[in-house]
């Protein structure tokens, strides 16, 4: 049966769970696609005020549940669904992870209509999966990790269309949450501590000061760079976990491996520009003469030079808030 409230103390991570095309895809007997289980983790039936209903459950949706909760996160369910608590005790039948979930049915469907704070669900580590990040309150959606949206409608449609393109579609969907699921599980690794009461008399540097009290309070788009309230908003929070197993290009300069192999076994070369004729240029080549002005810019009384031009002023692109 589900709860009014999360387990745990207001201490404890928190994952925040949207129901309908998130993790499951519920729908009437008579308007589930045929190929509904070939894109589905399992489909359950219940019956409710004489209509018969089926749960289309996503693909590594029971693993994601079992692994957070081996991390001691604690669960909640904050849906739209007026049968959310229905839906959920159907589940918990059919497989005993889904029990005791706290289970949240916002009846508003305008945008805002969910809140954390309102719903008693606000923690200082929480993560909302949603396939809409605006049903959350402005001051929440830095917390949400947008999910792609599981409509098995539209992935029958695929199945039907029997080409390259609809098979992609499938195996993406297929294999999504357990895609994403690392990267959901490392917001929740513990952060590791430092004693600051220790005796550093010893060590060659001093320890920077103590952390804030609230440096902990960290959010899962913050974290990655993904919320649009976050400074860093350079891609979407579904890009973290899609650029995660992108297969790598050779022509990716951040693969190229500065030691002298590249990914896939091959040797490095170095680029050597070419000169006029096409050939590089030779490593005896002779060096420009050092003139009277270049030693003077550089050298110091007291102490050898080292050949190097001293660079004064400030650059022009320098960044005035690194100190």
């Amino acid at each position: 049966m589900a709860m009014v409230s999360p387990p745990g103390s207001a201490a404890r991570p928190l994952c925040v769970f949207d129901l309908d095309h998130t993790i499951l895809h519920m729908l009437k007997d008579s308007d589930l696609p045929t190929d509904v289980e070939d894109v589905s983790e399992d489909v359950i039936w219940f019956e409710w005020d004489g209509v018969r209903y089926g749960i289309a459950l996503r693909v590594g949706t029971t693993a994601l549940v079992t692994a957070l909760k081996k991390k001691e996160v604690d669960i909640a369910v904050a849906t739209c669904n007026l049968l959310g608590n229905q839906v959920m005790e159907a589940i918990g039948k059919r497989c005993d992870v889904f029990q005791d979930i706290a289970v949240h049915v916002i009846e508003s469907r305008n945008k805002g209509g969910k809140s954390l704070s309102a719903l008693g669900l606000a923690r200082p580590r929480v993560v909302v999966f949603d396939d809409s990040l605006n049903a959350w309150v402005p001051a929440d959606q830095e917390s949400v990790f947008v999910a792609d949206r599981f409509d098995v409608c539209a992935l029958a449609s695929a199945i039907a269309r029997d080409d390259d393109a609809g098979e992609a579609v499938v195996d993406a969907e297929l294999g999504y949450l357990t895609q994403i699921r690392e990267s959901l599980l490392a917001f929740f690794e513990p952060k590791e501590s430092i004693d600051w009461s220790a005796d550093f008399a010893d060590e060659p540097a001093t320890p920077r000061d103590a952390a804030p009290p609230d440096e902990n309070a960290r959010s899962f788009s913050a974290e990655f760079h993904q919320s649009p309230g976050s400074p860093n908003k350079a891609e979407t929070p579904r890009a973290v976990a899609t650029a995660a197993t992108a297969a790598p290009t050779d022509d990716d300069p951040v693969l190229k491996n500065s030691n002298g192999a590249e990914p896939g076994g091959r040797a490095a070369t170095a680029k050597r520009r070419a000169s006029d004729d096409g050939a590089p240029p030779s490593n005896g080549a002779p060096k420009k003469a050092r003139v009277d002005a270049d030693r003077a810019a550089t050298d110091e009384p007291g102490r050898p030079s080292l050949g190097m031009p001293r660079i004064t002023g400030t650059p022009t692109n320098a960044d005035p808030s690194v100190g």
